[in-house]
């Protein structure tokens, strides 16, 4: 964003901050703390500068943002998909990844690959329980026939025409499914200096807001959320394009390399993300008029690969289920992780593919949860809650430590607004003593930070108990400016 100096005047607040080393002076404005002043070349290095952004990205991080999505047919990317995706013979959709034009051709990757993969191999012969789950996942992906064993006369092609990909596993401990999982590396470079990443375009920002998914998530009396088992994979790549996403494995060190290519849309790819939403939108424009109400769903309540949506009559519920599992089956999308608050639902549905029993929803006093688009739900009490870890608390803590903990807040609702504003409070005025990340805080800050720190734990007695708002009657607007801080709160009346 660009100001005009016209327009200084009218967003600084009027408030400033001498900092120590006095030539440079913290200005605060409507967007926050502003640092001016002049600096020689010695005494800031470009990586500390770069830095500042991040106090911006903290405190914006709860704001809302436009629902409104972003996706025209004038975009290069979008047009470029509506041009080319397919459909296989059996349904399932074929995308074609858009390269950037004007890039040096791809140079060698192979050299780079081999030595991830002997890095990785090192790796994982100290840590045998972890290459258990790593193999078995790797596997999976070819008996799924998500990548394939290149024969050995095509393994020699041209080297712009080919790249490997490194591979690396992620743990997800807290999934119920695969609590490993294999990501490849599209950051990879080769000899020229460009990833694949570098090379494709990533298309317009589709996903919807989280914020808004959750209010209409609530807008009605049953409710039921699922998932898209293996999202990604299920949409294949185009056969002229398998080679741009080759991989070198083996299953013991002393073995023989093996080259593969993964056939499917790929975890660690720019594009994917842009992929993923943008099939399940065509999903529903081409059955729009044979599945309205599943549709409708996908176009507006659908997150990346969690579906969390709702109804006000349980016959109404069971008939979008139904409807929705068979619209995503035109395109051999599977759904799995079923919950509800309606155990008339899970009751037709495999136990095999529910999170819980259906009797877990008779029992009021059932701990069963689950998570939904990161926070956790409660279907028995239809409470909300957060998943606060135990903090820890450091004598001496850092305005990177401070930084580190307040971002593992995650709060999309704002329903512990109040408490998280504290700690970004804190760590906007960590900033205005002039420390470096790793200095620790002044004693005031310090003193503070411990109290809020040791207070944390408290949040997991806090459960947001679920209304729906067609229910709701009269409504009061309270408006709070303090210290800084501005807010506003509605309550409403539940008939």
């Amino acid at each position: 964003m660009i100001l005009g100096s016209d327009q200084l005047w009218k967003i600084l607040t009027g408030e400033k901050i001498q900092l120590k080393n006095q030539t440079l002076t913290a200005l605060n404005s409507s967007f926050g703390w502003v640092i001016t002043g002049s600096v020689s070349k010695s005494g800031v290095s470009k990586s500390r500068v770069g830095r500042c952004r991040l106090p911006g990205s903290l405190l914006e991080m709860d704001s809302l943002q436009s629902s409104k999505s972003k996706i025209t047919d004038h975009d290069p990317v979008e047009k470029y998909f509506s041009s080319t995706v397919q459909r296989a013979e059996n349904g399932t959709y074929v995308v074609k990844y858009q390269f950037k034009a004007d890039i040096k051709p791809i140079d060698d990757t192979l050299p780079q690959a081999i030595s991830r993969l002997n890095s990785m191999d090192a790796k994982l012969q100290r840590q045998l329980a972890l290459k258990q789950q790593y193999t078995a996942f790797l596997n999976e992906y070819l008996e799924l026939g998500h990548m394939e064993l290149i024969p050995e006369q095509q393994i020699n092609v041209s080297t712009s025409k080919r790249f490997y990909l490194a591979h690396h596993p992620v743990i997800k401990a807290d999934s119920s499914t695969t609590k490993c999982r294999v990501v490849f590396d599209g950051s990879l470079k080769d000899f020229s200096g460009y990833s694949l990443n570098d090379r494709l375009q990533i298309g317009p920002p589709i996903q919807r807001d989280l914020f808004g998914v959750f209010l209409r998530f609530r807008q009605h009396r049953y409710v039921f959320a699922t998932n898209i088992e293996k999202m990604f994979r299920v949409k294949r790549v185009h056969p002229e394009q398998t080679d741009y996403q080759r991989s070198v494995l083996r299953h013991e060190q002393t073995a023989k390399l093996q080259h593969y290519r993964l056939l499917t849309v790929t975890y660690g790819l720019a594009p994917s993300p842009f992929l993923a939403v943008r099939v399940l939108k065509q999903i529903a424009e081409d059955y729009k008029a044979e599945y309205p109400n599943a549709s409708g769903v996908l176009e507006h309540d659908a997150y990346v690969d969690d579906i969390p949506t709702g109804c006000d009559t349980v016959e109404d519920l069971i008939a979008l289920k139904n409807e929705l599992i068979e619209l995503l089956s035109k395109a051999n999308f599977n759904l799995r992780k079923w919950s509800s608050n309606c155990w008339h639902l899970l009751e037709t549905l495999p136990k095999a593919i529910c999170e819980f029993i259906p009797i877990a929803i008779h029992s009021q006093t059932s701990e069963t949860s689950v998570k939904i688009l990161g926070l956790h739900w409660n279907p028995s009490s239809d409470e909300l809650f957060l998943n606060i870890g135990d903090p820890v608390i450091e004598p001496k803590p850092t305005k990177r430590m401070v930084f580190s903990e307040t971002s593992k807040i995650y709060d999309p609702l704002g329903m512990v607004a109040p408490i998280v504003v504290l700690f970004k409070v804190l760590f906007q005025e960590s900033w205005c003593y002039g420390l470096d990340w790793d200095d620790p805080l002044p004693e005031a800050l310090c003193k503070r930070w411990c109290n809020y720190m040791g207070e944390l734990h408290h949040l997991k007695q806090l459960q947001i108990h679920f209304i729906s708002f067609k229910a709701c009657g009269t409504s009061w607007i309270f408006r709070c400016i303090n210290r800084g801080m501005r807010g506003c709160c509605i309550l409403s009346r539940a008939h």
